[in-house]
């Protein structure tokens, strides 16, 4: 049965989101690991003390006058 994994790469940021059964032969790209999820998105950082993804936040520019 497939899963869903977060590709992070070197600096813990979620590059890529797949679904992979983990058993057939893929490897992540260079520098990069897989970590099973069901919640990670692209863009999200991985926290290796909190074993836990942390969005960022969104800086929203302010409106043009």
């Amino acid at each position: 049965m497939a899963s869903r994994y977060a590709v992070i790469d070197k600096s813990n940021r979620v590059i890529n989101v797949i679904v992979w059964d983990g058993l057939t032969e893929w490897q992540p790209p260079s520098g990069c690991m897989v970590k099973e999820t069901q919640e990670a998105s692209i863009g999200d950082f991985w926290m290796e003390d909190l074993q836990d993804y942390v969005r960022p936040l969104s800086i929203l520019k302010p409106a043009e006058v």
